[in-house]
């Protein structure tokens, strides 16, 4: 207690001689600092005993409730305070900083003790880290949708006792960064690097392999702009529809808004689904748009096997679990034991005009109905159907796909399948006279052309088909005494046993424009065109 009284007395006694050495005036009659501080520094290098620590002496510095081990290089009075420039033991020079006397203690038995329990707290921590298996800092890789990415662990923690890594992403932006799960990080071994190098050999051959399609694509597009190509009548296109590209060939040009639009046949569909198309739409016959025709063509092909395969394999499963005899003509079963109706390839989606009668499928089976007014929703046509014996209560809009018209096989299959559906005495006699009158009109057309192609010399004709319905507007041929001439159908007359067509003559006068019999009507086909050509 004696020697910490004089301690404090030589401290009061050095504060005292720095309060007087401030308190001089210079010559100008101003009060400076800087003599008081010198005055003090001078005092600091005559007499030693009045600063506690000495410099050279190692002594712990408190830094946040941490004690670190210093060597004192310098000591300063600022203030009225002591302050002592420390050197941090294990840290660089940079460190180096000026601290207060209240923050430096001795090296005691107490502070040496207090000293090593923190070393040993620290020792711990790092005994810690070592059960992560990653440390901060480390190059791995992170595998996500089943494919590697090199990665740096950034940084780590637990959520619901599992290890979590926050990792950022070579070659992304900061933004991709993100927290991933211990399992989803392998460390950069020869199995791990071999499987991301293969990954990236295929993502560089995709790559390759869309560049090159871009590339042919911007060339079509450049020679597209260039050169706005024209497409001559007869020549075969790819129409691409909902990124679908179909094989089809032009049949007619027309300008509308300013911008060509081609009235195009598909192949391989009736002629009810010619329409007219945009500039845009139609595709010149490259190696990049066969490729791509090829290649959605397969997948197709592909798609139908495989659904082949499941029927054909749910079909021998139902049969040999139910044992039951085999299903009728027209019907099929699924897993279930479900009867399924089997239309036998006819096909559906046939265009109507309103009024017209057709058979409707419904809950497997077909249904009489009458067509009143049509629809197109999503890009599919809808017909508002009206079924005969039923009540206004079921008039419904039906898509076209589960229409059909009314022939001898659609009503065979109709017959066959009982519906219960009541059936008045106008529908059946309307349901007989459009079966017996397509009929008729397929024999008489066939007779017709046989023997006018006998007699005019129009051998060639002999199979042809005539008598197609046509839609107003429709390009097709008549025959006129020994020739076919290019025509277009404005209008028609009469009922379905009697009809005909009002023709406008493409390249012959006005005047010569006549009401034609359907029978000497033609559609435009490969066929037809060849007479067409050879007679011309």
């Amino acid at each position: 207690k004696g020697e910490e009284e004089k301690k404090k007395k030589k401290k009061k006694k050095k504060r005292k001689k720095h309060d007087a050495g401030s308190n001089r005036k210079s010559s100008d009659g101003v009060k400076t600092e800087t003599d008081g501080v010198d005055a003090a520094g001078d005092d600091d290098e005559d007499d030693d005993e009045e600063w506690e620590y000495r410099r050279g002496k190692d002594v712990y510095v408190e830094f946040e409730d941490m004690l670190y081990r210093c060597t004192i290089l310098n000591r300063r009075l600022k203030k009225s305070s002591y302050q002592y420039f420390v050197y941090w033991n294990g840290f660089k020079k940079t460190h180096n900083s000026w601290v207060k006397e209240d923050d430096v203690q001795k090296i005691t038995a107490y502070s040496s003790r207090r000293f090593n329990k923190q070393s040993i707290e620290e020792s711990s921590e790092t005994d810690e880290e070592e059960e992560w298996e990653y440390p901060i800092g480390k190059d791995v890789y992170v595998e996500f949708d089943d494919l590697l990415y090199r990665a740096t662990v950034l940084n780590r923690r637990t959520r619901k006792g599992s290890y979590q890594y926050l990792v950022h992403y070579d070659g992304f932006k900061k933004g991709a960064d993100g927290w991933v799960k211990e399992k989803d990080v392998h460390k950069i071994t020869a199995y791990t690097s071999r499987r991301f190098n293969k990954q990236s050999l295929e993502s560089e051959e995709e790559s390759e392999e869309e560049e090159e399609e871009e590339s042919a694509a911007e060339e079509e597009e450049e020679v597209e702009e260039d050169e706005e190509e024209e497409f001559p009548n007869g020549v075969v296109v790819y129409v691409e529809f909902r990124d679908v590209l179909y094989r089809a060939t032009v049949l007619g040009k027309r300008m509308r808004k300013g911008e060509p639009q081609y009235f195009v046949h598909y192949d391989g569909y009736k002629k009810t689904a010619d329409r007219w198309v945009k500039y845009a739409d139609v595709h010149k016959r490259t190696a990049y748009t066969s490729r791509r025709y090829n290649k959605q063509r397969k997948e197709e092909a592909a798609a139908s096997q495989n659904a082949a395969s499941d029927s054909k394999s749910t079909a021998s499963a139902s049969s040999s679990k139910s044992k039951a005899p085999a299903p009728s003509e027209f019907e099929l079963s699924d897993e279930e034991g479900n009867k399924i109706l089997d239309m036998k390839g006819i096909q559906s989606g046939v265009e109507f005009l309103p009024g017209s009668s057709v058979f409707v499928k419904w809950n497997e089976a077909l249904y009489l109905a009458k067509m009143v007014k049509r629809r197109i929703r999503a890009g599919e046509t809808q017909y508002f159907i009206t079924y005969n014996g039923f009540r206004d209560s079921s008039n419904a809009w039906v898509s076209l796909s589960n229409i059909y018209e009314i022939n001898p096989r659609t009503r065979k299959i109709f017959e066959r399948k009982d519906t219960k559906q009541v059936r008045t005495k106008t529908s059946v006699e309307h349901l007989n006279r459009v079966t017996a009158a397509g009929s008729k009109k397929r024999a008489y057309s066939r007779q017709s052309s046989i023997g006018s192609a006998s007699q005019a010399g129009l051998g060639a004709l002999e199979g042809v088909e005539s008598g197609v319905p046509f839609l107003p507007g429709s390009t097709l041929f008549a025959k006129v005494g020994d020739e076919l001439h290019l025509a277009k159908m404005v209008k028609k007359r009469g009922d379905i046993d009697d009809m005909e067509y009002f023709i406008s003559y493409t390249k012959r006068k006005r005047t010569v424009d006549a009401w034609v019999p359907v029978t000497d009507v033609y559609e435009i086909n490969a066929q037809t065109k060849r007479i067409y050509n050879k007679n011309k």
